[in-house]
C-alpha cells in the first residue's frame, strides 16, 4: 500500500536537524449492588465505564422482546431523568453505552410492560486534568502528564516548538513540495491548525526546482517535553478529499538529547496516524524499527503497521497509543487497530509527540493538473498524555 519512499517519509523528516531531526480495555467500575437475576418482570443491570469514559449499562429481562426505560439519576437536580428507550433481544438481553456524567450517580432500567425497574449505583470516576482517569493494563489508574486542549487564542511556546526553514522540505521536488513555516500554525476556536498552502514569490528559496511551491505546517515537544511508555491520546480532522496529494501525522521520536536519531530506523519511531488523501477512509499507523527490513508486518508479535484502521477524511477521529515494555497498542475510535510485543530497545527511550501537515509523495504524490484542496488544514482538537 506504500512505497519504500513512503514508509521513510516522516522519519526523513527529523533527520535534517541537528541532534534530533525536525521533528476497550473495558473495566467494570460499578455494577448495582442488586443486579437482580432476570425473573418474568424484573430486569437486571450492570453499570460499566469504558476506558473512553462512557458508561455501558447491560442486562436482562424477561425471555422475549421487551420495550425498556433507560434512566439516570441526576444528583443536582434530585431525579431520575429519561435518557433512551431500547428494546431487549428475543432472549431478554439488552446493552446500551451512554456519554458519562459527573452529576450522575445512579442508572435504572424500567420494564415499560411490567412496570418494574432495577437500580445501578454509580460512583462518579476519577478525574483529573485530563479528564477521566483511563484504567491501565493491570487494574490501576493512569496519571495525567500532558493535558493540552488549546483552548487559548496562540500556542504555548514553553510546550511547543513551531518547525520552520530548519525542517526538511516534504512533497515531490520534481512536482509539488513544500517547506514548513511558522505562520502556518495556529489556534483557533479551541483547536491547532496546521495549514498547507502555495507559497508566495521565494518564499521557499530552497524549492527552486520544484514545478510548484507550497508551505506546510508542523509543530513537536522537540527539546521541551518527553516520555517513556504511557497513554497518548489525541482528536484530529483533516481535510476532506479524494485526491491525492495530503499527508498528515499524529507521530513519536525519539527524545534526541538521549538517543542518536542518525541511527534511524533502528531508534525507533512511532506513527500512532498517518493519514494519506489517496487513502481517504484509512489512517495507517507505523512502528519504525530494525524491523523495517522486512517490511510491512500486519501480523504477529513484530507488526508494524496495519492497512485496515477506518478514520474517513473530513471527520474527527479519535487515535490513542498505550505503550509499555513489552507491548504497543493503537486504537483508532476506540478500535484496535495494532498491536505489538517484541519488546525492541527502540521502543525503551523517551520520546516526543509531534503533529504535521504535508504534502504527499510516492503513490500519493501531489497532482498539479487535479490538486487536492489548498489551502489543506489538518486540525488537532487535544492532546493527552497519561502515564
Amino acid at each position: 500500500m506504500r512505497s519504500r519512499y513512503l514508509v521513510m517519509a516522516l522519519g526523513s523528516l527529523f533527520l535534517g536537524l541537528p541532534l534530533l531531526a525536525a521533528p476497550g480495555i473495558v473495566t467494570s467500575l460499578a455494577t448495582a449492588p442488586s443486579a437482580v437475576a432476570a425473573t418474568s418482570a424484573t430486569p437486571s443491570i450492570s453499570a460499566t465505564r469504558l476506558d473512553d469514559g462512557r458508561v455501558r449499562l447491560s442486562g436482562r429481562t424477561r425471555v422475549g422482546r421487551t420495550d425498556l426505560n433507560v434512566q439516570r439519576y441526576d444528583a443536582s437536580r434530585r431525579r431520575y431523568i429519561h435518557v433512551r428507550r431500547i428494546t431487549s433481544s428475543a432472549y431478554g438481553w439488552y446493552k446500551t453505552t451512554l456519554p458519562a456524567r459527573t452529576t450522575t450517580t445512579a442508572y435504572r432500567v424500567r420494564d415499560l410492560r411490567q412496570g418494574r425497574s432495577s437500580v445501578a449505583r454509580w460512583v462518579s470516576p476519577a478525574r483529573d486534568s485530563c479528564g477521566i482517569r483511563p484504567v491501565k493494563w493491570n487494574g490501576t489508574l493512569y496519571d495525567c502528564t500532558w493535558a493540552e486542549e488549546f483552548s487559548g487564542t496562540a500556542l504555548d511556546a514553553t510546550k511547543w516548538y513551531v518547525h520552520g526553514d530548519e525542517s526538511p522540505n516534504t512533497g515531490n521536488p520534481a512536482g509539488a513540495a513544500a517547506c514548513y513555516k511558522p505562520n502556518n500554525v495556529s489556534v483557533k476556536d479551541g483547536s491547532l491548525r496546521l495549514v498547507a498552502r502555495y507559497a508566495t514569490l521565494l518564499e521557499c528559496p530552497t524549492l527552486t526546482g520544484a514545478l510548484k511551491v507550497l508551505t506546510a505546517g508542523q509543530v513537536s515537544t522537540f527539546h521541551k517535553w518527553s516520555q517513556r511508555y504511557g497513554r497518548f491520546e489525541a482528536r484530529v480532522r483533516n481535510t476532506a478529499t479524494t485526491k491525492k496529494g495530503l499527508h498528515e501525522a499524529f507521530w513519536l521520536w525519539p527524545d534526541a538529547r538521549e538517543v542518536d536519531v542518525t541511527k534511524w530506523p533502528y531508534s525507533g519511531e512511532i506513527d500512532v496516524s498517518e493519514t494519506y488523501s489517496s487513502y481517504y477512509y484509512l489512517t495507517i499507523p507505523f512502528l519504525h524499527s530494525r524491523y523495517d527490513a522486512y517490511g510491512n508486518i500486519t501480523s504477529g508479535p513484530n507488526q508494524n503497521t496495519a492497512h485496515d484502521c477506518l478514520a474517513n477524511r473530513g471527520e474527527w477521529n479519535t487515535h490513542r497509543l498505550e505503550w509499555g515494555a513489552s507491548k504497543i497498542r493503537i486504537y483508532v475510535n476506540g478500535k484496535l487497530c495494532l498491536e505489538h510485543s517484541s519488546g525492541d530497545p527502540a521502543f525503551k527511550e523517551k520520546y516526543i509527540v509531534a503533529f504535521t501537515q504535508l504534502l504527499g509523495s510516492s503513490g500519493n504524490n501531489f497532482n498539479l493538473l487535479d490538486p487536492p484542496p489548498i489551502p489543506a488544514t489538518y486540525e488537532v482538537d487535544y492532546l493527552h498524555v497519561w502515564k
